[in-house]
């Protein structure tokens, strides 16, 4: 398998020459410097990688001592190795081979050393283990680039041993799955579905850094299928899903593949073990302000939500267009919403599918009228008479 620089952007390009010289550097000071890990992978699949990162034969206190004349470093975590260079084009991880002493569970102390190859070892995937010198040479000793050919994702050496290391790596595996669309070694999901209950040490802020990126995966269907079949779900953000695997598919269409959206239609606001900013806390209370929350499952709901009177439940199809099209009506941004509060989709037609606008029989300025509200509490009536319309499928 060759690597090549002909799709990438010029800008990934520059950055990438700069630190293959910042290595040749390195390297004529006497200490072998490659590019590791993700840059590595991203180059064999193709895709332009967000970052440089290198690993090299001296130790933090070397690498700060050569590049602080010329450039600016920051030692980012020196106590582990890593010291951060500022260069022209960005800034690049310079990381010291290291051998694993302890282990946590989490964090590891450290012991410094020479061999690539040695450290290659320590890592998660062995598509994360490649590296390639200032030659263009690309250095796999775990199979990483066949495992790239083959679409295959699984953990360096023996998976409990890589998890009972750090149990962060569980759902990075599953984040990985989504992101790559890779085949899960079976050895390795087994592992990560039997040690799950066991990563209580991983914090809430890496668990919804983890969580959130997988939902907003290209590939994200058949991880968080197999979390929902698994109960892995529950156990990964201590929350009960109001969906299950069966669901997915019109889901994940109907949410658009947007994060906030998908974790809402999957688990409602219950945010369990996730730590949300108050920006995506704020999108959640929306989203359930101005939606009817499923409350016996999405199937039901969306029943009560798309047939203008009850009929028999037709759970075989009518959903995922039905709803993608109900949901495709709103949007987050707030003015869009001051626009369409009052503005619902009702089924008229089942036969032919068709969805047309309607509005409940009273508007802001009629309920105003009949009861005197302003303000606020004007506000909450007009929603609830709204939320009540979409309930009992008032006759507008």
């Amino acid at each position: 398998m060759k690597w090549n620089t002909k799709k990438l952007p010029i800008k990934t390009k520059t950055t990438m020459n700069e630190a293959i010289e910042l290595c040749k550097e390195m390297s004529e000071f006497g200490h072998g410097s490659r590019l590791v890990g993700g840059c590595v992978r991203d180059l064999l699949m193709e895709v332009a990688p967000k970052d440089f990162d290198i690993a090299t034969q001296a130790t933090p206190d070397e690498v700060c001592s050569f590049f602080k004349q010329k450039n600016k470093v920051i030692p980012t975590g020196i106590s582990h190795g890593t010291v951060t260079v500022i260069g022209k084009f960005s800034q690049y991880e310079f990381t010291s081979l290291r051998t694993d002493k302890e282990t946590d569970g989490r964090h590891a102390v450290v012991e410094f050393g020479d061999s690539f190859e040695v450290d290659s070892s320590r890592r998660d995937f062995t598509i994360n283990a490649l590296s390639m010198d200032i030659g263009g040479e690309i250095h796999d000793y775990h199979g990483g680039m066949s495992d790239i050919q083959s679409h295959t994702l699984k953990f360096v050496g023996k998976p409990q041993t890589r998890i009972h290391e750090d149990y962060l790596r569980i759902l990075r595996f599953f984040r990985f799955w989504g992101q790559t669309g890779f085949e899960p070694e079976a050895n390795s999901l087994k592992a990560c579905d039997l040690l799950l209950p066991e990563s209580t040490n991983v914090s809430s802020e890496r668990i919804t850094d983890e969580t959130l990126k997988l939902l907003g995966s290209q590939y994200s269907k058949g991880a968080i299928s197999h979390l929902l079949q698994t109960k892995g779900w529950q156990k990964i953000t201590n929350t009960k899903p109001l969906i299950v695997a069966k669901d997915l598919d019109w889901v994940l269409k109907c949410s658009n593949r947007d994060q906030m959206k998908l974790l809402w239609m999957i688990q409602g606001v219950d945010t369990g073990r996730l730590k949300l900013s108050k920006k995506q806390l704020n999108t959640l209370a929306s989203l359930e302000r101005f939606h009817i929350l499923p409350k016996q499952g999405w199937e039901d709901q969306a029943q009560k939500l798309l047939f203008a009177e009850k009929t028999e439940a037709q759970t075989d199809q009518p959903f995922p267009d039905y709803y993608g099209e109900f949901w495709s009506d709103y949007n987050l941004h707030k003015k869009t919403y001051q626009n369409s509060v009052t503005t619902e989709l009702v089924l008229t037609d089942r036969q032919k599918g068709h969805l047309r606008r309607t509005k409940p029989p009273k508007n802001g300025h009629k309920i105003m009228q009949e009861t005197g509200l302003k303000g606020n509490k004007l506000g909450k009536a007009v929603e609830a008479h709204r939320v009540d319309y979409l309930n009992e499928k008032i006759s507008p």
